[in-house]
């Protein structure tokens, strides 16, 4: 044994203590299979990776519709606040998409009736709308700018 203090040599040997990795609160709930609590802590992090991890976990395990039923109208306007604030972010768009796929599917008649629930809905449906116009509109000039280098390198070649 020796003292803080005391030098090793070379011909002693040094043994490593793996530190155990603790799980983080989301995954003790996606491990305890509590799916709705598990969305609720990823929500708490505020933090879009996280959550559309859990999100994608969710749907790799078919528990997005367990996660998302038996909700009152605020913790829907939680979810459907982060989905308009990230769909149009290609990173977390599948996700959200299934997300929203599922909101529907269990709350359809519902959101209607809740001016701000409706409002929400409304909101993200004019993003993707806008970020469907906006990936047409870069289609047709990708497909005008091939177009231009296309008849360039024709013009190059009879020269």
């Amino acid at each position: 044994m020796r003292g803080a203090n005391e030098v090793v040599d070379e011909s002693d040997y040094l043994v490593f203590v793996d530190q155990k990795k603790t799980l983080k609160a989301y995954d003790k709930h996606l491990k305890a299979f509590s799916y709705s609590k598990a969305l609720d802590t990823a929500l708490d992090t505020r933090n879009p990776k996280v959550i559309c991890s859990v999100l994608a976990e969710l749907g790799k395990r078919n528990g997005l519709v367990n996660a998302v039923s038996g909700r009152d109208s605020t913790e829907l306007e939680s979810l459907l606040s982060f989905a308009h604030r990230y769909i149009s972010n290609q990173r977390y768009t599948p996700q959200l998409i299934s997300l929203m796929d599922c909101i529907v599917t269990v709350y359809g008649p519902d959101l209607k009736r809740d001016p701000l629930l409706g409002d929400l809905v409304g909101k993200i449906r004019a993003s993707v709308r806008e970020e469907l116009e906006t990936q047409n509109q870069m289609g047709r000039l990708v497909g005008a700018i091939e177009g231009i280098i296309c008849v360039a390198e024709l013009a190059q070649l009879d020269n």
